[in-house]
């Protein structure tokens, strides 16, 4: 799901809608917009402004000048490529409907990035047996091969290669088995270029347990405090990738990110 701010509040503007009006058909718009803005916590004018743009993007309609039609369910499928049979939407708390697609939209983000991450190991699998890549080869012909590969088994030695990688700095092009998230990477899912942008998502989801942020830190050997402070001013300064901790030497990874399983 890749969605910019504003799209994102507009289809919880949608949603919140819909869970109002049954048929998602609003008679009279005009005279309730005020009460519908006070239940969701929006003024008037910032719901009109929504309205505004769920309508120039086809999301919604109007018939003579005061009833309202919603499009339906699918626009999540349709717009933003949503799998409408993975996910589903929680409307159980509509105040916090924005973090619920936020949510989504980084599932989703982190679901692609494993599935790039365990193709990879499949295709090792294969090159290691002397056999194509598994794209390249029959449905039926790929599950027979795979039928001796265990994937929890690659996927935890993939991230020991890596994380010994990582203590000698020979990690860069080597396949990273890890999928996550920068706070730029998250900014970036809904168009925002910003860290900041990407830290205040990440907090929000944090506060209403929808997601878990885990410090990712590999030990590099063991260091003295005399050492690493020595190390940072030839460095010409803090080294923000590296951690002095309990006589160790420690090189800050991107935090893990997961959602956690409803």
């Amino acid at each position: 799901m890749a969605a910019h701010s504003r799209e994102l509040k507009a289809v919880c503007v949608l949603y919140q809608l819909k869970s109002l009006y049954v048929g998602g058909v609003v008679w009279n718009f005009s005279r309730e917009a005020k009460a519908i803005a006070n239940t969701f916590g929006y003024s008037e004018g910032k719901l009109r402004q929504y309205l505004s743009y769920i309508i120039k993007r086809g999301w919604a309609s109007k018939r003579g000048r005061h009833t309202l039609v919603l499009r339906s369910r699918r626009v999540l499928t349709q717009e933003f490529g949503v799998s409408q049979y993975c996910h589903k939407v929680s409307t159980d708390h509509l105040y916090r409907l924005e973090e619920e697609l936020t949510k989504l939209a980084v599932q989703e983000n982190l679901g692609r990035q494993q599935h790039v991450i365990d193709t990879r190991l499949q295709d090792e699998y294969l090159a290691h047996n002397g056999k194509k890549r598994s794209s390249h080869l029959q449905p039926a012909a790929r599950r027979r091969i795979l039928r001796g590969f265990d994937l929890a088994a690659a996927q935890t030695s993939a991230k020991a290669r890596y994380t010994a990688q990582v203590r000698t700095k020979s990690e860069v092009g080597v396949l990273n088995p890890f999928a996550t998230l920068s706070r730029s990477g998250v900014a970036r899912v809904f168009g925002r270029k910003s860290k900041a942008a990407g830290l205040r998502r990440v907090q929000k989801l944090k506060q209403h347990g929808l997601l878990s942020d885990c410090p990712h830190y590999v030990v590099i050997r063991p260091i003295t405090l005399v050492e690493f402070k020595a190390m940072q001013r030839y460095a010409g300064g803090s080294h923000g990738a590296y951690r002095f901790y309990n006589g160790n030497l420690l090189k800050q990874l991107p935090n893990l990110l997961t959602v956690p399983s409803n």
